[in-house]
């Protein structure tokens, strides 16, 4: 579970830093890979295609609305890295 949240506050990064300036195209490339890595851990095992990255997408937001805390705790990790490389 580490690694998963590992990811999710790499997720939290790059939400926090493009909310803040325009990302690099080195940025984008790798938050685009958290982003699929993220929705890949709620995707049932072996499925592909649109409706599945949907369904994933749906687990994924329904698991963020379930754990609010966790949520806050992980971007407010996130906005402190942020803020740590900024300064």
């Amino acid at each position: 579970m580490t690694t998963f949240f590992a990811l999710l506050t790499a997720y939290y990064l790059c939400d926090a830093t493009a909310s803040q300036r325009l990302l690099t195209r080195s940025e984008v490339a790798t938050c685009a890979t958290y982003y699929a890595d993220v929705k890949a851990e709620f995707r049932d095992p072996g499925a592909s295609g649109p409706a599945a990255e949907r369904e994933a997408y749906r687990r994924f937001k329904a698991w963020e609305a379930a754990h609010p805390d966790t949520v806050r705790r992980l971007k407010a990790n996130a906005a402190a890295q942020l803020t740590e490389t900024t300064t």
